[in-house]
């Protein structure tokens, strides 16, 4: 009996472990991505600098990180369970640690210690499965084959560090123990390129070794279905998170946002309204193709005390942003993503800045606009009393100028921009010259402002809406964010 895994009648002739990952019987396994063993100068690398173990570090956080981001995203689209496993004691002193842990250094993270926690590029949702393990395999120290099993799981991907010492462990055991086992190599590091080839060449008796962009094809191939419900024309729907209660611009948005796509040639779709500023949220993130914050006169700076609201909304927003869902945000929108996001946003010391701005481009912009790599500037109109000043941490800033931060792409489910693309729209238009008269006679500002505009510049800025401005390649950002213009065509003239 102990032999019947080989008899024929079970393995087939010319079976082969490089099978293709079946999604719904598939787990990932993350393997010490922690702070503990990650980071230049601190954990157990409290003493070492990055020039000491450049290859290392620069693997980690160019090569890994990113592609165990883009293998969990992937991941989750398709149903597979997600698991990490990080060095953690279940005692403070390490006592319970393996003998190999205790003569390593030791290997030791007190239980519940900071150095325990997944890198928050990484970060786990909060329904994924971690095992905290007290050896070089997680199989020997956790009860991970008994999870696996629980949870119908056949095919084990197994990525993280290091790739010849605790990955190749789990591998080993994963299959001896009868999982079909994955290892996409570049979402591995080892201290050396000697060290990670070593890993490898020993784990291909055990494991398929693939990339991680043929496995992110894997399993996109067999992403679920999202279960939304457009309306009976077939359109997407786009959920609008009004903010907007003022006569001159609230009323006018949708339009705006019309219009806009519009001109761009974008795919026609439905905008449903969702009134924030009375707490009304969406039950569900699955009815909708994307989310908009648009702009307001409330303040993002000056937070919940103005407006009770904001707090739901920020905790709303970082809902959306960790399920990867499509957000953009404009003006007030820009900044209170940002806010949720752990940026910093402050009312803007010049007072409120309006009119026609010259705006540096930074690379992350020219991509994220589909912007030629030559292009250094762009001309937008603005109109905002706060403004972002210290972006989220993975934040990638479009430029900076003396309105801060004024555009932002936040991986790759999130643009926001402080400019208002919208009002070279027709009604836009309209809508900004009501705002600018309104502006100009309450005079609520002595600073060079877009409130000390006279009647004749309103006009002529007004009249350069439409042909000095790069609203249609915002736009058409926006249309793509939201699966409405798919083709990386610049738009049309």
């Amino acid at each position: 009996m102990a032999y019947a895994f080989n008899h024929p009648r079970l393995v087939p002739p010319g079976s082969t472990r490089n099978r293709p990952c079946v999604a719904q019987q598939a787990a990932i396994l993350v393997v010490d991505v922690q702070e503990y063993c990650s980071r230049p100068e601190q954990g157990i690398f409290h003493a070492t600098k990055r020039s000491e173990m450049p290859y290392f570090f620069d693997r980690v956080e160019r090569v890994m990180v990113p592609n165990i981001s883009k293998l969990l995203h992937a991941a989750r689209r398709s149903g597979v369970e997600v698991l990490y496993t990080v060095i953690e004691s279940l005692t403070a002193d390490g006592r319970d640690n393996s003998l190999d842990y205790k003569l390593s250094g030791p290997l030791h993270v007190p239980k519940g210690h900071p150095h325990a926690a997944v890198l928050p590029e990484l970060k786990p949702r909060v329904d994924d499965i971690i095992l905290p393990k007290t050896s070089c395999s997680v199989f020997c120290s956790t009860n991970i084959a008994y999870v696996l099993r629980n949870l119908g799981v056949r095919y084990l991907i197994v990525c993280g560090q290091l790739t010849n010492q605790c990955v190749e462990s789990a591998v080993r055991d994963a299959a001896d123990l009868g999982f079909l086992v994955t290892v996409p190599e570049d979402a591995c590091a080892a201290r050396s390129e000697g060290d990670h080839g070593a890993g490898l060449h020993n784990m291909k008796g055990f494991a398929r070794i693939i990339t991680s962009e043929v496995l992110q094809a894997e399993l996109s191939e067999q992403a679920i279905a999202s279960p939304s419900k457009p309306l009976t024309n077939g359109n997407k729907v786009i959920c609008y998170l009004n903010v907007a209660y003022d006569e001159h611009y609230g009323r006018v948005v949708p339009a705006m946002l019309r219009e806009m796509l519009e001109d761009i040639g974008a795919e026609p779709f439905e905008l449903h309204n969702c009134n924030v500023a009375a707490n009304e949220f969406p039950t569900s993130l699955d009815s909708y193709s994307g989310f908009w914050i648009m702009g307001s006169i409330s303040s993002a700076a000056c937070g919940a005390k103005n407006e009770p609201w904001l707090e739901s909304l920020t905790a709303f927003v970082r809902k959306v942003c960790e399920d990867e869902r499509p957000l953009a945000g404009i003006c007030f929108g820009h900044q209170a993503i940002i806010r949720a996001l752990g940026g910093t946003v402050v009312v803007n010391p010049a007072g409120t800045q309006g009119g026609l701005q010259t705006y540096p481009l930074t690379d992350a912009a020219r991509a994220s606009l589909d912007l030629p790599s030559d292009q250094s500037t762009i001309q937008m109109f603005s109109h905002h009393s706060d403004t972002a000043v210290v972006l989220p941490r993975y934040g990638k800033s479009w430029g900076y100028s003396t309105g801060g931060h004024w555009g932002m792409t936040y991986g790759r489910h999130c643009l926001t921009t402080q400019s208002h693309p919208e009002f070279s729209t027709k009604t836009g238009q309209i809508s900004l010259r009501n705002i600018l008269e309104n502006d100009r006679k309450k005079c609520q500002s002595q600073s060079a402002s877009s409130l000390e505009m006279s009647a004749e510049e309103i006009d002529r800025q007004v009249s350069l809406l439409g042909s000095q401005t790069g609203y249609r390649d915002l736009a058409a950002a926006f249309a793509r964010l939201f699966q409405l213009l798919p083709s990386r065509k610049r738009p049309h003239p």
